[in-house]
């Protein structure tokens, strides 16, 4: 709304979060509750919303360890180590150009 002097009602959306298995990332959006116009004045722009429609706000790309070890490779980084948090669901690798 502030960037480009729109007229959104916040409060005729809910947020819906969700992990796309196929594309192996979660996904983020904003549902309309009800059917509805919003207006984007700096861009010349207006939105009409049906009921349950939704704006995809942001990605979240998650990548599989094994493939980001392979892709490094690709390019002569070898992994020196490798720290994960308890449940395996994120990491952190340090790599160097192999010698």
């Amino acid at each position: 709304n502030r960037r480009f002097e729109g007229n959104f009602n916040l409060k005729q959306f809910e947020h819906w979060a969700f992990f796309n298995e196929k594309e192996s990332q979660i996904e983020m959006h904003l549902r309309s509750t009800v059917p509805q116009l919003a207006t984007l004045r700096q861009l010349d722009l207006t939105v009409e919303f049906a009921e349950g429609e939704t704006i995809q706000t942001e990605i979240s790309r998650k990548f599989k360890q094994s493939d980001i070890v392979e892709t490094l490779k690709g390019v002569k980084l070898e992994t020196r180590h490798t720290w994960q948090d308890p449940q395996n669901g994120f990491a952190v690798l340090l790599s160097r150009r192999c010698p």
